[in-house]
């Protein structure tokens, strides 16, 4: 896969999502992800919070940073 197909991003953790699971605040950002999709990215290391590689159950905190890759 060339650097052109893949898909990044840097999100912050807006206020009225504070606490929410990681899956459900991808949800809110990536309409065009499926629960599915978005679970296996975060299993396979491509989510982290504050460049940490986190697991389906974290919750997020306002005005982290969360990676996608």
């Amino acid at each position: 896969m060339s650097s052109v197909d893949r898909f990044s991003a840097e999100l912050i953790v807006e206020r009225y999502l504070n606490g929410v699971r990681i899956d459900s605040f991808l949800s809110k950002h990536l309409r065009n992800y499926t629960p599915w999709r978005i679970a296996r990215m975060v299993r396979a290391g491509s989510v982290r919070i504050e460049g940490v590689t986190i697991e389906l159950r974290e919750r997020v905190r306002t005005g982290q940073r969360v990676e996608i890759d």
